[in-house]
């Protein structure tokens, strides 16, 4: 189990998806309108394989990827 967290100045449209290495989407956790303020997400990766994965927070005009490592 994998906790994303992030944190809101505005109210905005987010999405939050997941990636394998190949930029394949693998999962979408998040794609609502929320508030301002502190979120988490649980990503649960049980079915998925080790290795490397991406995830993407779009929130209005600001866009961030991170690299994440899935060990089994």
């Amino acid at each position: 189990m994998t906790i994303i967290k992030f944190n809101l100045p505005k109210s905005c449209e987010v999405t939050l998806k997941i990636y394998n290495i190949l930029g394949e989407e693998v999962e979408t956790l998040l794609s609502a309108f929320l508030y301002s303020g502190l979120y988490s997400k649980q990503w649960n990766a049980a079915e998925m394989p080790g290795g490397i994965y991406y995830y993407r927070i779009q929130a209005g005009n600001y866009r961030e990827v991170k690299k994440m490592i899935l060990l089994k």
